[in-house]
């Protein structure tokens, strides 16, 4: 699985939505503006949040999206997965180098596994509240 921009973007969204008062509905042009990309680019991400079951969208004036879980309850890896998984280049770091015996392939396996068993620790709450040293998680 790959970390990008993708994955960055979804998160990014999803704190931002987090931090509507009441959990009300917000309109993806919105977000899109206020986190700085393109909305149709937004709408990409949300397709695949929806289907993952991270948000849900309210129809009728006054809708958007919110969140489907509480912020404590939503993984950063859980984002990550519903953006990333079958993008192009998604698992970069597998079979990168097929051509030649490459030595260094079980290293970047094992950092790409580790840095996902630590977004498994981390939810959208611990980013909103800054604890996200490994002490702090483990808290």
């Amino acid at each position: 699985m790959k970390l990008g921009t993708r994955g960055r973007y979804a998160v990014l969204a999803l704190c931002d939505l987090a931090r509507q008062e009441g959990n009300s509905p917000l309109p993806l042009a919105r977000l899109a503006d206020r986190i700085g990309i393109s909305a149709s680019y937004l709408e990409q991400l949300f397709a695949g949040l929806r289907r993952a079951g991270l948000v849900h969208s309210v129809r009728g004036p006054g809708g958007g999206y919110r969140l489907s879980n509480q912020p404590a309850d939503i993984k950063v890896s859980d984002v990550v997965r519903s953006v990333e998984s079958g993008s192009e280049g998604a698992d970069a770091l597998e079979g990168a180098i097929t051509e030649i015996d490459d030595p260094t392939v079980a290293l970047w396996e094992e950092i790409a596994r580790q840095v996902f068993a630590y977004l498994e620790r981390v939810s959208l709450q611990d980013l909103l509240s800054g604890k996200l040293s490994l002490d702090e998680l483990a808290a």
